[in-house]
């Protein structure tokens, strides 16, 4: 998926929740009225992605190594923690570096599905 595709499935389950719990609303809405739903719901998409709560596509080594510290990536079917320096653990608990991470993801897509918060920030 393309950032631009994880922005609209995030689209298409908030909007339809702002017209309420019962789907089946959303469904006998008209496609104007449906657009303004989704219209209003952007902002709220926007700033989960701000908050870096939307998973973000990583695509060179320097954005790999600049993540933080316990950072989550995904990558095929196995996720990954940053243990800092360019390196990360992986499932078998074993440290690969962020060049030999790109490198096994080929085709595949590396996604950061979560970074700590910023220090000083409130949870």
């Amino acid at each position: 998926m393309t950032s631009d595709e994880i922005r609209a499935a995030y689209l298409d389950v908030i909007a339809p929740a702002m017209v309420g719990h019962d789907r089946g609303v959303w469904e006998h809405l008209d496609e104007s009225s449906r657009e303004c739903y989704r219209r209003d719901a952007a902002p709220v998409v926007d700033a989960l992605a701000a908050a870096g709560l939307l998973p973000r596509r990583v695509t060179t080594y320097a954005e790999l190594d600049a993540l933080s510290v316990d950072s989550i990536v995904r990558v095929g079917h196995c996720v990954y923690q940053s243990s800092g320096r360019g390196y990360f653990s992986g499932p078998d608990s074993h440290e690969i570096d962020s060049d030999l991470l790109l490198d096994m993801a080929e085709d595949e897509p590396v996604w950061v599905l979560w970074t700590p918060p910023d220090e000083g920030v409130q949870e």
